[in-house]
């Protein structure tokens, strides 16, 4: 897979096209890993695309803040396709080398899921600080908008509020598992 950012501005922070490559796996190896697995495997799946949504939206904010409008609808739900496609271009090797490790008779679903977890959010989070480093130095400082929940009030956005955000979803509400150390030893 691979990713093409906006041409027309070299700045820009959002993808316009990608080579698609999604995480798949074949339908028979499902069956063969039991319910309870095949559960987590798609629980990790839901979550992986909770997360490359977050991706989308930091790259939102980060437009905004920067001073861009935004596109219409056709080009956004593009934009969104492109954003997660380049997320799970990311993660792609490591839930595949997770799938493939996984031995039902063997293996305990929570530490597995959880080693699964603390790599993604790894990922994750480079990704997102990668992105903010890529942004117009005017996004550093941010700018004042309007509120869109109040819209009598102005919010201050930035590249800082908009990560911190972002961080805090992958960290917080999505890739929660933590791996756990064994205190012996």
């Amino acid at each position: 897979g691979g990713v093409v950012y906006d041409e027309g501005d070299q700045k820009s922070l959002c993808v316009t096209d990608a080579v698609f490559d999604t995480l798949s796996f074949h339908a028979s190896f499902l069956e063969e890993i039991g319910e309870e697995w095949r559960i987590r495997v798609l629980d990790e799946i839901d979550r992986c695309d909770k997360a490359a949504i977050q991706f989308y939206y930091l790259c939102q904010e980060l437009q905004e803040a920067s001073g861009k409008q935004k596109s219409n609808e056709k080009t956004e739900r593009l934009i969104l396709d492109n954003t997660k496609s380049e997320f799970y271009d990311r993660i792609d090797r490591s839930f595949r080398l997770w799938l493939a490790s996984i031995d039902p008779a063997s293996a305990d679903p929570e530490a597995a899921c959880a080693a699964l977890e603390t790599q993604l959010r790894t990922i994750a989070l480079r990704m997102g600080k990668e992105l903010a480093a890529q942004a117009d130095s005017i996004t550093v400082f941010g700018r004042y908008v309007k509120d869109k929940k109040d819209k009598k009030k102005d919010k201050l956005v930035s590249s800082a509020s908009a990560l911190n955000r972002y961080s805090y979803q992958i960290s917080k509400k999505i890739f929660t598992r933590e791996v756990k150390h064994d205190e012996q030893g």
